[in-house]
């Protein structure tokens, strides 16, 4: 298989079409005390959400929860955001109509710029870009 730029996105994109099909709530609290807050996250992908909400809601202290997070899915809150994000976004713009516009609102980013300067830092391609590349 050839490494062109578009092998590499397209096998990119398969990647976080997987990624994004995971569960990881289906495990008992017990093995995986921060599920309440992924569960959270996976949901509600488009509202702002901090440490200290998402800590309440697995009854921990917010430095406790950081710890117990990063302990249980190997990244803190904000990176797992953003990478849910972003493997999110990816799917809406190889297989959506939406505009990168509506795209960025609905996954919660505060507007275009900053939605395309972090999905460009991951995917190592703009997201106007991706979308072409991914529909070739």
């Amino acid at each position: 298989m050839e490494n062109t730029p578009t092998t590499i996105l397209q096998a990119k994109a398969l990647v976080y079409a997987a990624l994004a099909q995971l569960r990881f709530d289906a495990l008992p609290a017990a093995l995986h005390p921060v599920a309440a807050a992924q569960e959270y996250i996976e949901g509600n992908l488009g509202t702002l959400m901090n440490n200290a909400q998402l800590a309440r809601l697995c009854h921990f202290s917010e430095d406790h929860f950081v710890r117990l997070f990063r302990q249980h899915l190997g990244q803190t809150p904000a990176q797992y955001i953003l990478e849910r994000r972003i493997a999110n976004a990816t799917m809406l713009l190889a297989f959506g109509s939406d505009s990168i516009d509506q795209i960025a609102t609905q996954l919660g980013f505060s507007d275009r710029y900053h939605f395309s300067k972090m999905f460009t830092r991951r995917m190592l391609a703009s997201p106007a870009a991706y979308r072409k590349q991914a529909r070739v």
